[in-house]
């Protein structure tokens, strides 16, 4: 069974094999990247950014790419596995009032500044 570092060193040579496929590519360039193991065989999970690009890989590329990796890291205990990366969710502030209230919240010196000014929000 290999060893975690030599899958993950091996890993550039499997995204050096899609370089005719710009998006696969990017996508499998800037994967995070975690090795576990499974019932006596090595998984490599990438994670991809949304769910579309999850359930291409998985339907369409994912054996082809696992058959290519067990060549290239001379193992057939390995399997390679995709995953999404967890988003946070992002509120966007717009208003001035809003902006101002996220300020003095997140920031003492400013919340101080306000206080001492008698500043209306």
């Amino acid at each position: 069974m290999p060893d975690d570092s030599v899958m993950l060193e091996k890993w550039p040579e499997l995204v050096d094999t899609t370089k005719d496929r710009p998006r696969l590519f990017n996508a499998l360039k800037t994967a995070k990247l975690e090795v576990s193991e499974d019932n006596g065989t090595k998984v490599l999970t990438f994670s991809v950014t949304n769910e579309a690009q999850k359930k291409w890989i998985e339907d369409n590329l994912l054996r082809n790419l696992e058959t290519s990796y067990v060549r290239i890291v001379g193992s057939t205990r390995i399997r390679l596995a995709v995953d999404t990366v967890a988003t946070v969710e992002q509120t966007v502030v717009y208003m001035p009032a809003d902006k101002a209230k996220e300020m003095i919240s997140t920031n003492p010196e400013v919340k101080d500044f306000v206080i001492d000014l008698g500043l209306d929000i």
